[in-house]
């Protein structure tokens, strides 16, 4: 059995705590002097929330490498959607991973809006067909 970590800004540390010990310490995350909490397998593959059940949960896992670094798309999930993904991680169901959109979240990466992108790909195509058509 793999052993699960889950710890809170406010220093709860429990070793394969159980669903009622998993939504109890989601639950008592405030988005202040408590705002977060990891549940981990290991060093660097856990999942991870932080916000409050007033003003909606950001949720990140990770898989080892920073490649393996997600964020939900939906930066405002309630309580209910963070205790479900926490359960289902803690009891190695996978299906959280299909019940969201997930972005990547790879170090020093820089995030340029698709139009942008399409625009400066367009722009050196059309650099690259004048140089060509001057030469």
């Amino acid at each position: 059995m793999t052993t699960l970590r889950l710890e809170t800004e406010h220093g709860t540390t429990l070793t394969n705590p159980s669903s009622g010990q998993i939504a109890q310490a989601l639950s008592s995350l405030d988005g202040k002097s408590n705002a977060f909490a990891i549940l981990a397998r290991a060093d660097q593959v856990y999942v991870q929330t932080s916000g409050s059940g007033s003003s909606g949960f950001v949720l990140e896992y990770r898989d080892g490498d920073e490649v393996s670094h997600f964020q939900a798309s939906n930066k405002s999930l309630p309580l209910d959607v963070i205790q479900d993904v926490f359960e289902k991680y803690a009891e190695g169901d996978s299906a959280w991973k299909e019940s969201l959109v997930w972005e990547p979240l790879s170090a020093g990466e820089i995030r340029v809006p698709a139009k942008w992108l399409v625009a400066a790909v367009m722009a050196a195509l059309a650099a690259i067909a004048w140089v060509a058509v001057a030469a």
